[in-house]
Parts: structure tokens; C-alpha cells; sequence
């Protein structure tokens, strides 16, 4: 069948009534086109302006962790202040090469996890120019083969390629390990194959395709766009009696009108083909097909796709997802890093995938230099940055691949004043992170290149852990008093009401300044009150931790915003002193939430320099001190404390009810 790509995932994501995790794997990652095109679809938000999508992305981010995991070989550039992770992958010698889209979520109550496998990156040319593969399945329980896979590879990223910072990926291994046991009555059509999990260095996809069905298999074909290796030899492990190769049809570059195409086979690669085609006894059980392109616009096929019909049954072997007909692509565990679904299908819906095309004839091919997308090329080097919000600090790890000379290498890191020269040998090392306004999301390294001796640059991105803490405005900027106001309303209309103001005046909602549109006169003491209190009963219905992160440390009106932005507010000692005291008061009512350690380090630094501060104030003041009674600063201080707990102890069934 033939769809739209993003129609198609839009068709899947729609059954979710409530999404929890997202994760994503790709090869190639654009994080601009992710931003503004993937993440909206996920989120089933509607087309609009820029400004406004962007608010609706981001409120939904500071509720659902989402990830991309993406090989950190390939240069990476981009991204905006949105609140999700990246992590790259290095895999010296091959590639991390998997595209999967997998997200946890509920429908009807009960748990489901949706997974992809696709030939597609995450890039506007997989997305808008070429033809691709998608495949989908759904898990449910834990009894299924497709659950136990997930669960694998979900810890071997975990385990493997430094994972355990990452939100989205340990929230849905906890989500499978929670989803429901037992029979299942409907037996699985489809099966997940992750090529890092598989338990044997000689089984790779030809294996796992061609399962429980040795010497029975009467046709293979495969639509591949690269091929590479002894592709006779990689053809004999599919073990079927007659063999059909799709290479992708492919104009000569800069002459799309020509007729003469090629069929992404070098001149090599074909040689060897038709010399094995001509030693077969019948060597029509070897060939090549032609299938045109559909339309009248050209399309790169980039998509995978590997078909095995049977001898014996009415049965087919359909797989689709990321396996190039390659030797690392097929080869297993000590190849690349690869994903593929294989649905077991009839062979009428398999006829589908078979009944187009003719024989190629080798004729047809041009002798072009190299395949369509230009071969890849890892760095002389391996690179992780990582920046901890928590400890405001990057975390480098570097190392040169054994057979460089390394020459004079720098690194440039946003929010860090200098160039940073790297050492000649394998690194590990921390940087602070000086200033964090306007940053990018990418780092650069500047070397020069062994064998040209030229200038070279590479770009990645950087993974950013403790995002809880993190000092980006994902969303508007609120004043203190807008603070106070949305939470006396309990919805999202101030933030709404910002994203239009920056709309309106063409501003970028993510860094729109706030404004102080009130007067300290116009809170007193009893209105600081009656805010906490009415924030307090809020509470009672959010009783789980994300949601609790959410309100506490995530929103533009969460209590950390709060505390970080009292100490430029216009009040006096005595009120940020009362504010810092109610913060205190309602993070010890709610008794259920954990929250970070260094939030609660945050507030209790920051109130104990007030209350010392306050003390000081009152002490240095003769009148202040008369007004006192006898009592001591310290003493006054402690007595406002009481009144404060007790107001609230006043409230208490009320508000934990």
C-alpha cells in the first residue's frame, strides 16, 4: 500500500487517547525539521502559526519526555529552545542505523506501545522527496515476541550507548515492565528485529527473516537502495530457491531529464552479479528487476523492503524498516545497529509488493562514481558533550581512532567563553558552563585533515541531562504577579495570553521578556497567602510525580520559576522572606512529591539568605526593633514563621482531602 508518510503516522498516533513517552532512533537527524514538522504530528497539533505551534509543542514537552538517539558519526546542526533529549551514538567501524518511532501511551485505559520500523531519517528529504518504507505494530502485553524485543533493545541503549540519563527511554522500560501479563488470544502478525540483540555473531536479518522455514522458501525479492559486500554470497543466506534484487532507480545527478538511469549497483558490484547469475545451472533464478518510478515527479527509492514467499504455504515473509542489502546491514550484532518489522502476510497481500516490474538489463546501467546519497564518512575521533543542568557543567569525552595522527584540534562549546583545545590522547574532562543566554544546542571541532591537510569542521549536538533544572525558556517568561495570577486560575491562559502578545508583535515566544505589570502595592501579605492556598488545593488532584514535576518545576508558573526570578522582583525583604517561607510550607503539605534534590537545595539556600537577611534589616533598624516589643530580630523572624505554619494548619484537611 501506498501513503503519505506523515498521514500514515498520523493515522497510528491517533488511536492514543493519552501519550506518555516518545523515543525515536535515526541514522541522520535535522532537528529543525523534528521541531517544527515530527514533533506537532506526534502531538496531534494543528497547523498554525509558527509562534503558536511552537507553545503548544513545548506545553506538551514539559509533560511527555521525548528522546532521538541518532549516530553521532553523522554531523548534526540546529534546534531551537524546545524541551527534549538527543543522544548520539559512536560505533566505531559501523553505524547506528535503526529509524523507529516508539511511543507509550493509553488507549481506553489500557496500555499500549506503539513501534515503528522505517527507512526513513529524520530529515526533510526521507520525509518530503523520497520513497520510503514504514511498517507499524502494536504491543500489549508482555507475552508477546515484539514486547521482549523492545524490552532488549530499549536496555541495550540504556546499557550500551549511555542511556541512563535518558527520561524517555527508561520511562518506557518501566512502561513494558508494567504492561499486563498472560494469554493473548490473537497471535502476533508481526515481529520486531533489532540487529543488536540478536543472541548469535553468525544470525542477522537473512536468518531472522527465513526462521523455522530452512529450504522451504520459493522467491526472494529485495528492494534496497545500497548494496555492498559479496552479494551472492549475502543472497545464499536467504536460502530461496529463486532471487529477485531492486536496486533504486536513480537519475545521473544533474540531468533528471535524462532517460539513462542507473540502478545503484557499481560497475563492480555488477560484474560480480552477472558472473554469479551465468555460473547458476538455471540462471534465471537470479535476476535483476526494473520497477519505474511512480508519476511524473522522480523520487529517490530509498526504501528497504525484503519479501520470502513459501513453497509449502499460503504464507509470505514481508520486511520492512532500515536493513540495506549490505554485509554490515544483514550481518547481526557485530554490524550495524539496524531495525526491521517482518509481518507474516498471505501471499495474495504479498503479490502486492511483487506483481510490478520487468528484467533489468545491465545494459541499462551508467558507470557513476559513487551511490546517490554519497558514501559516509566517520570522524578520525569519537565525541560525547553532555551538559548537566543540575550541576551547570559540561561533561566531555574524547578520544582519537588509533590509526590517526592527531594535529591541533579545538572545541567550541555554547555558554563557554573560550576555545577549548583538546589533548592528543583519550580525555575525559568537565567544563562550567559560564552563561546560558541565547545557547545553542550544538558544539564544533575544528582539526585538520591527515590526508588533505586542509581545514575541517564537524558539528554535533549536545546531550543535555537534568532538564528539570534547565535555565532555557521553553516557554514564555512570566512576571512575578502573572505568576500569582495564573495560579489564583487555575488554567493556562496567562501563558496563552503571552504567546499572543509575542505573536502579535513578531517576537519568538520562547524568549518574549517578562513584564512587570503590577506594583508591590499590590500584594500584600494576606493575597501571598490566599495564592498558596489556592495553589495548594490544586494539588489535591495531581498526585503523581510527572504531574507534580510539571507544576512544581516544568511550567512557566512552576514554583521553581518562582524562586529563581523573586530575588529581581520588586518586593522588600520581608515579602520574598514570606514568599520563600510559603514555598517551604507547601512543598512540606505535599507530602507524596519527591522532588529533585537541587530544587529543594534551591529554595533552602535561597531562604536561609533571606531569613539572614531580614534578620540583619531589622537589627540595623532602631524604630523597627522599638516596634519589636523586647523581641529580637531573630525572635520577630521565628514568630512570623509560626503564624504562617499555623495559617496553614488551619487549612490542612481542607486542602489534603
Amino acid at each position: 500500500m501506498t501513503a503519505i508518510l506523515k498521514e500514515a503516522v498520523r493515522a497510528q498516533v491517533e488511536q492514543f487517547n493519552e501519550i506518555k513517552f516518545t523515543l525515536f532512533t535515526t541514522f541522520t537527524f535535522a532537528p529543525d525539521f523534528f521541531e517544527k514538522n515530527i514533533l506537532p504530528l506526534i502531538f496531534k497539533i494543528e497547523p498554525g502559526t509558527d509562534a503558536r505551534v511552537k507553545f503548544q509543542v513545548n506545553a506538551r514537552l514539559s509533560k511527555i519526555p521525548v528522546a532521538v538517539f541518532y549516530d553521532g558519526s553523522m554531523r548534526a546542526e540546529g534546534g531551537r529552545n524546545y524541551r527534549y533529549q538527543v543522544r548520539p551514538v559512536s560505533i566505531r567501524g559501523r553505524w547506528f542505523h535503526p529509524k523507529n518511532i516508539i511511543i507509550a501511551g493509553e488507549i481506553d485505559g489500557e496500555k499500549y506501545i506503539l513501534v515503528s520500523a522505517a527507512s526513513a531519517n529524520i530529515n526533510l528529504t526521507a520525509w518530503g522527496n523520497n520513497e520510503e518504507s514504514f511498517g507499524f505494530l502494536w504491543i500489549k502485553n508482555q507475552s508477546q515476541k515484539s514486547w521482549k524485543a523492545l524490552k532488549k533493545f530499549c536496555i541495550y541503549l540504556r546499557d550500551t550507548h549511555g542511556g541512563e540519563d535518558v527520561t524517555a527511554l527508561n520511562g518506557i522500560i518501566d512502561y513494558l515492565q508494567s504492561m499486563p501479563g498472560g494469554f493473548v488470544r490473537d497471535k502476533d502478525d508481526a515481529e520486531l528485529y533489532f540487529s543488536s540483540i540478536m543472541s548469535s555473531a553468525r544470525s542477522g536479518f537473512p536468518e531472522f527473516l527465513n526462521q523455522d522455514a530452512t529450504n522451504s522458501r520459493a522467491l526472494l525479492r529485495v528492494f534496497s537502495p545500497y548494496w555492498a559486500g559479496d552479494i551472492p554470497e549475502l543472497v545464499k543466506r536467504f536460502k530461496a530457491e529463486k532471487n529477485q534484487l531492486v536496486p533504486a532507480f536513480k537519475l545521473p545527478k544533474g540531468d533528471a531529464d535524462d532517460s539513462d538511469g542507473h540502478y545503484g549497483l557499481a560497475a563492480k558490484q555488477l560484474e560480480t552479479f552477472n558472473n554469479y547469475k551465468n555460473s547458476l545451472a538455471d540462471p534465471e533464478l537470479l535476476s535483476l528487476i526494473k520497477i519505474p518510478t511512480s508519476g511524473d515527479t522522480y523520487r529517490f527509492r530509498h526504501a528497504k523492503a525484503y519479501v520470502l514467499t513459501s513453497k509449502t504455504a499460503d504464507k509470505a515473509r514481508v520486511g520492512v524498516g532500515s536493513c540495506n542489502f549490505t554485509s554490515p546491514g544483514l550481518k547481526g550484532r557485530d554490524g550495524n545497529v539496524e531495525s526491521m518489522i517482518v509481518y507474516t502476510v498471505t501471499e495474495r497481500q504479498a503479490d502486492e509488493l511483487l506483481k510490478r516490474g520487468g528484467n533489468l538489463d545491465p545494459r541499462d546501467f551508467v558507470n557513476t562514481p559513487g551511490p546517490h546519497e554519497g558514501p559516509p564518512v566517520q570522524p578520525p575521533f569519537e565525541i560525547s558533550v553532555s551538559l548537566d543542568w543540575k550541576k551547570k557543567e559540561y561533561s566531555i569525552d574524547f578520544k582519537w581512532h588509533g590509526d590517526y595522527i592527531p594535529k591541533l584540534c579545538t572545541l567550541k562549546l555554547p555558554g563557554v567563553a573560550n576555545i577549548v583545545t583538546l589533548p592528543l590522547t583519550k580525555s575525559v574532562f568537565a567544563l562550567p558552563l559560564h552563561n546560558s543566554e541565547n545557547m545553542q544546542r550544538t558544539f564544533c571541532i575544528d582539526y585538520t585533515d591527515d590526508k588533505t591537510g586542509g581545514p575541517t569542521r564537524f558539528k554535533g549536538l549536545i546531550f543535555e541531562i537534568n532538564l528539570l533544572c534547565s535555565q532555557r525558556d521553553y516557554l514564555p517568561r512570566l512576571s512575578i504577579f502573572e505568576i500569582f495570577e495564573s495560579w489564583m486560575h487555575h488554567d493556562d491562559h496567562i501563558i496563552e495570553r503571552k504567546a499572543a502578545e509575542a505573536e502579535e508583535s513578531g517576537e519568538d515566544i520562547l524568549v518574549l521578556s517578562p513584564a512587570q505589570n503590577a506594583t508591590p502595592a499590590d500584594l500584600g501579605f494576606y493575597d501571598i497567602y490566599r495564592v498558596f492556598f489556592n495553589i495548594g488545593r490544586k494539588l489535591r488532584d495531581d498526585d503523581s510525580q510527572t504531574n507534580l514535576d510539571y507544576i512544581f518545576t516544568a511550567r512557566p508558573d512552576s514554583l521553581y520559576k518562582l524562586i529563581e526570578g523573586l530575588e529581581a522582583a520588586p518586593f522588600d525583604l520581608a515579602t520574598k522572606f514570606i514568599i520563600l517561607k510559603e514555598c517551604r510550607i507547601l512543598l512540606k503539605r505535599v507530602g507524596t512529591y519527591k522532588p529533585d534534590p537541587s530544587f529543594r537545595i534551591l529554595l533552602n539556600t535561597k531562604f536561609a539568605a533571606a531569613r539572614t537577611a531580614l534578620i540583619a534589616e531589622l537589627a540595623s533598624n532602631p524604630q523597627d526593633m522599638e516596634r519589636l516589643g523586647g523581641r529580637t530580630a531573630n525572635e520577630a523572624v521565628v514568630w512570623i514563621e509560626k503564624r504562617l505554619e499555623e495559617a496553614w494548619e488551619n487549612e490542612t484537611e481542607t486542602i489534603l482531602q
